[in-house]
């Protein structure tokens, strides 16, 4: 569907305009229909890569999350088991140390000395590893106390 467009433009612009239409053999409203044109379908190539920039944008944003996801399962998974793994050995220890034949005060202090080894140890402890501080577990260090 077509309509009539009307403008206003200066002097010189319109003398340059029939100077460009006389040399063309083309009207002015045809020359200035084939301008726009012109300008919309680069405006449209323009969109399109910028579009396409986007996207790839979006798929490299959504790959990287998806690589820090793993890597964030991953070291909360050895978290978990260097965690249980401690927890189980520290409780054989326990059950060792705390014989039938010793008396009820002995028993309270040799765990509180478990309890405060182990607070000492999870603040000092680094968690993205499988390797404790100097390559000692968590067992390891409260045998040698």
């Amino acid at each position: 569907m077509e309509k009539k467009l009307t403008m206003r433009v200066p002097k010189e612009l319109e003398d340059t305009l029939n100077k460009i239409c006389a040399t063309n053999n083309t009207s002015k409203s045809e020359y200035v229909r084939n301008i726009i044109v012109e300008h919309l379908n680069e405006s449209k190539k323009e969109e399109g890569k910028i579009i396409k920039r986007l996207e790839k944008m979006e798929q490299n944003m959504n790959e990287n999350f998806d690589k820090s996801n793993e890597r964030i399962i991953k070291i909360l998974t050895r978290i978990l088991l260097y965690a249980l793994a401690n927890f189980h050995l520290l409780k054989l220890k326990i059950r060792n140390d705390l014989s039938e034949n010793m008396t009820q005060e002995t028993k309270d202090k040799t765990i509180s000395v478990y309890v405060s080894e182990a607070k000492k140890l999870t603040n000092n402890h680094e968690v993205d590893s499988l390797q404790p501080k100097n390559n000692k577990t968590f067992f390891d260090n409260v045998i040698e106390k």
